[in-house]
């Protein structure tokens, strides 16, 4: 397989990996906002009034909406990874999303585990939908990393041609990481604050 064929293929692979991760953080979030809204039937089993199953039902679509998209990329990304490799490839593939696996069950997630209790003792217990944002920044800097990596080394070690590695990637990737930081700090203070503010507590951070 060309080197470019398989930095493309990485880059399809990380872009559904992140898509699926913040989906699947969405989901959970969406399913908490489900919960509070419907309310508790009465004694009598008697169904609610339709201003308050209004709630429920736009949650419902927006799990419609999320799962739909969710489809799709996995679709897409099936067709990229179809028209990008070659039959004889496939073992390759196999093994590189093995990796990928193992990565995620035997490095990325002891570190989430151990994020959340500093955070636990320092932050206080941070919503569920907040942990999963953190969890998808985390998983996406790791496979842009992965991906990016291999184009650093190889540019240090030069090339023939100076027009197949021309940019400036660990610029790029450093800058990339902190913008991550950045968007996965804010969005979890902001979530983790209007959690506190619904449950009555001190809405301040630290």
């Amino acid at each position: 397989m060309r080197p470019l064929r398989i930095i493309g293929l990485a880059w399809g692979l990380v872009t559904v990996a992140g898509v699926l991760t913040t989906r699947h953080a969405l989901t959970r979030y969406v399913d908490r906002l489900e919960t509070a809204a419907t309310p508790a039937l009465p004694a009598a089993d008697v169904a609610p009034p339709v201003a308050e199953r209004a709630p429920a039902v736009a949650v419902r679509r927006v799990r419609l909406v999320l799962g739909a998209l969710g489809a799709v990329v996995l679709l897409v990304g099936a067709w990229k990874v179809l028209h990008a490799v070659q039959p004889g490839s496939y073992l390759w593939l196999a093994l590189w999303l093995g990796a990928a696996v193992v990565l995620q069950d035997g490095v990325l997630a002891p570190v989430l585990v151990l994020l959340r209790a500093i955070t636990h003792r320092s932050l206080g217990r941070l919503p569920d939908v907040a942990v999963g944002l953190v969890k998808a920044g985390f998983v996406i800097g790791g496979l842009l990393v992965l991906v990016v990596l291999p184009e650093i080394y190889a540019q240090h070690l030069g090339t023939a041609n100076p027009t197949v590695l021309p940019g400036d990637y660990a610029t790029r990737l450093v800058v990339t990481l902190l913008v991550i930081m950045v968007l996965t700090a804010a969005a979890v203070v902001i979530i983790t604050i209007r959690a506190r503010r619904r449950q009555g507590l001190p809405s301040r951070i630290g």
